[in-house]
């Protein structure tokens, strides 16, 4: 991994940014998906597609930390990694499943999504 240059704008001391990995399984999936779409792929296509692809799934990760951050342990402080695993424990489980509304589920919990479905 390569850091970058501490005092390039953004950057703090000791973060290091990385580029996705592109593996052969991802780049078959790509495809794969393209042949099932009917859709015609070059070589710079590959390439593009897996970048959205990993954009995707990274974009929904990084809105789940910002909520764990901003929602439960912003501000906080911990003395022992037990207690910081604990609030985290408490609000997925407490939380996040059962009382925080969903808006890409119906501004449901997902609970609720869950029992809707099995019903």
């Amino acid at each position: 991994m390569k850091k970058a240059k501490v005092g390039a704008p953004g950057v703090r001391q000791g973060v290091a940014k990385t580029r996705p990995r592109h593996t052969p399984e991802l780049r078959a999936r790509v495809l794969e998906r393209c042949d099932r779409a009917g859709v015609a792929v070059t070589a710079a296509d590959v390439g593009l597609r897996e970048s959205m692809l990993y954009a995707w799934r990274k974009a929904a990760m990084q809105s789940w930390n910002r909520s764990l951050k901003t929602e439960a342990i912003c501000g906080e402080r911990f003395t022992t990694r037990r207690q910081a695993r604990a609030a985290v424990f408490e609000y997925i489980e407490i939380y996040y499943n059962r009382r925080r509304l969903h808006q890409s589920i119906g501004y449901r919990t997902p609970n609720e999504f869950e029992a809707a479905k099995l019903a």
